[in-house]
């Protein structure tokens, strides 16, 4: 805990990657002045001589990075930085010194400070324009926090390029040899083709003689039988008709019993479709929770809860990386960029305290029964969503004592199989 009531320092900005001087004279640098006051922080950026980027569609955006955090860096956004015409980019944050930005971290625990160039609609490359070390001692930070932010290292990524062109050359090789093994295969094959055509039309031949002789000794059967019997008109059109009718019936039975079998196999591929949907709906969730933290937020833990915390910022909130993203958002609304223009209830408290948590909850075999959203707010009716009406009937206390003023989280309860909200633990009584 910072005991001091005042503190002023600042953090030199320096060129990291090149590319983003306005002037080629000089390399582009900067500045920040960090002062803290009577429990309050303010961070001013100063730039100058960066190239604007709204062109290559890009900006500039600050991060506070703690490469002491383990297992995973902590890395909380500062916001946008404007570049005019001139080169100049300013900034002011305003932040709590002894809990930024949620993270539960003092600011002293930030080691690193970046400026990254970003794509507007997202980027799997880390792009530095100006980096400052809060203790002027440099760290190893850049990997750490593209695994952070993109999930993968560039090491990865160009050797994932390097894997694909290799696998691009193996492909042209083996169309460069399948047209030359073609060419020869053709020949050999159109005279084996010839050979077999011909066997195959002396058969049919031989099959179509088979046939007309006979046909030609059935009717010149009927025609001998009929000379020799004399039957009656009804009799002979009755030994026509019985054996359609017969075929008929027969042929009715066989159908009808395909069509059961039809039946009976789409009854069990709907079953099995809809196990398989919430196996790959968890599968998709596990995949996305790998880049958050874990971590425990209740005093008392719930049995067979496994918690992450999904911090507040363009990366998450707005992607929608997890499912049934709409029971928070509400679909009847559209969430623009900024907090301020919108009024979703659940954002509210989420901007409020620049987080929310995701749950899992298992039964004995380790199989998803629930997924839980976590909002946070304290246990009163203007800061329950939607005053429980969506789903948000259950309030757990944090960490801290439970009274009036405690901090804690209104759970939302999914249904692993149907997705559907459901209540299993008891509605919370004001």
């Amino acid at each position: 805990m910072m005991q001091r009531r005042y503190k002023r320092y600042f953090v030199m900005l320096e060129s990291e990657d090149k590319g983003f001087e306005k002037s080629k004279d000089e390399k582009p640098k900067g500045y920040a002045k960090i002062e803290i006051k009577n429990g309050t922080g303010i961070i001013n950026i100063s730039c100058q001589n960066l190239r604007q980027l709204e062109l290559s569609k890009k900006r500039y955006r600050c991060y506070l990075i703690n490469t002491e955090n383990k297992p995973s860096v902590n890395i909380v956004d500062v916001g946008p930085i404007v570049v005019d015409d001139k080169g100049y980019g300013e900034l002011a944050w305003q932040f709590n010194p002894q809990n930024v930005k949620a993270t539960r971290e003092e600011i002293d625990n930030f080691d690193v400070l970046l400026v990254l160039a970003e794509k507007m609609e997202g980027s799997r490359s880390l792009e530095v324009a100006l980096v400052g070390y809060m203790n002027k001692e440099k760290r190893q930070w850049r990997s750490m926090v593209e695994r952070k932010m993109y999930g993968v290292t560039k090491k990865e990524i160009d050797k994932m390029k390097i894997i694909d062109l290799d696998k691009e050359v193996v492909k042209e090789a083996k169309q460069e040899v399948k047209q030359e093994v073609k060419q020869e295969v053709k020949q050999e094959v159109k005279q084996e083709v010839k050979q077999e055509v011909k066997q195959e039309a002396k058969q049919e031949v031989k099959q179509e003689a088979k046939q007309e002789a006979k046909q030609e000794a059935k009717q010149e059967a009927k025609q001998e039988v009929k000379q020799d019997l004399v039957l009656d008109d009804k009799t002979v059109e009755k030994e026509k008709t019985n054996p359609d009718t017969s075929a008929s019936e027969k042929q009715k039975v066989e159908i009808e019993g395909v069509e059961g079998t039809i039946n009976n196999k789409n009854d069990n591929f709907y079953s099995k479709e809809k196990g398989d949907w919430a196996n790959a709906i968890h599968t998709y969730i596990l995949s996305n929770l790998e880049m958050f933290l874990k971590t425990s937020p209740f005093a008392n833990s719930l049995q067979n809860y496994e918690w992450w915390q999904m911090n507040y910022n363009y990366h998450t909130i707005f992607r929608g990386y997890m499912p049934y993203l709409a029971y928070i958002e509400s679909a009847e609304y559209y969430a623009y960029y900024h907090p301020y223009q919108h009024t979703l209830e659940c954002h509210r408290m989420i901007y409020a305290y620049q987080h929310y948590m995701f749950g899992i909850v298992y039964d004995e075999k380790k199989k998803a029964l629930y997924y839980v959203y976590a909002i946070p707010g304290k246990k009163t009716r203007a800061d329950q969503p939607y005053e429980g009406k969506t789903g948000f009937t259950h309030w757990r206390p944090s960490k801290q004592e439970n009274n009036v003023d405690a901090f804690g989280y209104w759970l939302l309860h999914i249904d692993a199989i149907t997705g559907k909200v459901t209540n299993p633990l008891a509605e919370t009584a004001f």
